[in-house]
């Protein structure tokens, strides 16, 4: 099974695995690109809560959507 994710917009990709939910209260998480579309960041993902009154991040920032991914279901 793979889960679609556009965080802010950027074209879907199709990740691998699906998001594990946040640790903290157990909302669905998504992968954002961070930064305007101007700036050429050298990794410009996050993996986040889409839960408001939360907003858990994994404060890891990657180089792509899957990496990002990743590092949110690998954390402890």
């Amino acid at each position: 099974n793979s889960v679609r994710t556009t965080g802010d917009g950027v074209n879907s990709l199709t990740l691998s695995a699906p998001l594990k939910s946040c640790p903290f209260c157990g909302g669905n998480a998504k992968v954002i690109r961070v930064g305007s579309g101007y700036e050429r960041l050298e990794k410009p993902y996050v993996a986040v809560c889409q839960n408001d009154d939360c907003g858990a991040s994994l404060g890891q920032y990657s180089a792509t959507k899957q990496e990002a991914a990743d590092r949110w279901n690998e954390r402890v």
